[in-house]
């Protein structure tokens, strides 16, 4: 089974979704964290599921809230690389993945 981990950015931008949506309505920022960790919870063992995108880069949208997770498997390591709104401007992340 694989390792899952979050690029530095990824894991703020979770976290920055969660507190917004906990300041909307109380619970929600849990809410918002479970379909995300729903989302992710089959990927070490299936890394594979998702759409495939450009370089090996994979995309899965999460049920109920629509975030968009992109991911990748880097030897036995997979590293969330966005989690996005679907409103963000499409690539914004790819930034991220420069050394």
């Amino acid at each position: 089974m694989k390792e899952l981990a979050y690029h530095p950015a990824a894991r703020t931008e979770l976290e920055a979704k969660v507190l917004f949506c906990e300041t909307e309505h109380p619970r929600a920022g849990a809410h918002v964290r479970a379909a995300i960790a729903r989302a992710l919870v089959s990927v070490p063992q299936f890394p594979g599921l998702g759409r495939p995108g450009p370089d090996g880069v994979r995309r899965m949208v999460t049920r109920g809230y629509k975030f968009i997770v992109h991911d990748k498997l880097i030897a036995d390591l997979i590293v969330v690389w966005a989690v996005a709104h679907p409103a963000r401007a499409p690539g914004y992340w790819l930034a991220r993945r420069t050394p």
